[in-house]
């Protein structure tokens, strides 16, 4: 379940799942990205270690991308230290993260 992403195309993973989208508007192929590992770390949309170890692993890489890591923190007021209070947690959860 932790690839569950990585064949979909951008259409059909707005398709699919836009409402449950964390920025409703969100388009861009970055921004779906974004979505795609912050999807991964919720607990109502799939359980596991290694779906949540995977939504990590890919906002680590999206935060060391210039253009991902402005719109992970313009747009979900994420920055790189939050996320390392993210990741240090037991239950990880975009939700319940406060930045």
């Amino acid at each position: 379940m932790s690839k569950y992403f990585d064949d979909m195309s951008d259409e059909e993973f707005v398709k699919v799942f836009s409402d449950d989208f964390f920025n409703k508007s969100a388009n861009s192929h970055e921004q779906l990205l974004c979505e795609k590992a912050l999807l991964l770390l919720e607990k109502s949309f799939m359980e596991g270690y290694y779906t949540k170890e995977r939504g990590l692993y890919s906002l680590f890489e999206l935060i060391n991308n210039k253009d991902t890591r402005n719109i992970l923190a313009n747009e979900y007021g994420l920055s790189q230290l939050d996320l390392y209070k993210l990741s240090s947690g037991g239950e990880v959860s975009f939700t319940d993260f406060s930045p």
